[in-house]
């Protein structure tokens, strides 16, 4: 019991207590390091708060990466994703569109000066968003040569020559041709008919000249003449 205690055990013990209750002043441990303010324990707790947040960050990061990515692929997918259906879709409409320039192009070059510019196409979006050319025309002047009917032979002829200068002419090509046989059959008959009103005009002439020239005739004038006088 503590009446029992020795005055010098109790003095020890005294001395021993006001040891440990006097304030530590060695630095390491945990009253010292409380008590100086060392932050070593802050700032393995600050490391740690920071590593969470930048896991986040990059968690979000990521996040937001994947998301536009998303987006991006179904704004514009790639052309290599187009369906079989689509992908003959496509290649039927490029050989269309081949065909149509390849047949505009025949009349354009054997029209010449007839034709009004290029070729016009009409065009139809393809799956691959592309315009592909479905028909087209060239327009030609199939006006008559006014007051000339040789030259609108010549012209009548390279218009014919011009609508059937495709490998496989449409029906458009086959009614020009057909339009421009028919001038040239018209403008035939006009110069079949000059020529024989020339012939004819040849004729009077020579007929004329003959009369005027006749010996004969002269001398039976003169002889009229006389007749008359006597």
């Amino acid at each position: 019991m503590i009446s029992n205690i020795p005055p010098s055990t109790s003095l020890s013990y005294l001395q021993e207590s006001s040891e440990v209750n006097k304030p530590c002043d060695c630095g390491v441990c945990p009253e010292c390091t409380a008590k100086s303010g060392n932050k070593t324990h802050d700032y393995r707790a600050a490391s740690v708060s920071i590593s969470s947040e930048g896991r986040l960050l990059t968690d979000k990061k990521k996040s937001e990466e994947a998301h536009r990515a998303n987006q991006e692929g179904k704004a514009s997918p790639p052309q290599d994703k187009n369906s079989e259906e689509e992908t003959k879709q496509i290649e039927e409409l490029k050989r269309r569109d081949r065909e149509v320039r390849a047949h505009e192009m025949a009349p354009l070059m054997a029209a010449g000066v007839l034709a009004s510019g290029g070729p016009s196409y009409e065009f139809q979006k393809g799956p691959d968003g592309k315009q592909y050319a479905e028909g087209g025309e060239v327009q030609i002047d199939t006006s008559a040569v006014e007051g000339d009917p040789e030259a609108t032979m010549r012209k009548g002829a390279r218009i014919q020559a011009s609508a059937n200068a495709p490998a496989d002419p449409s029906s458009q090509d086959r009614s020009v041709a057909s339009q421009a046989a028919a001038m040239a059959v018209r403008v035939q008959a006009e110069l079949a008919e000059l020529a024989e009103q020339k012939k004819e005009e040849q004729e009077t002439e020579v007929d004329q000249s003959e009369a005027h020239n006749n010996p004969y005739d002269k001398k039976a004038e003169s002889g009229s003449i006389i007749d008359l006088v006597a």
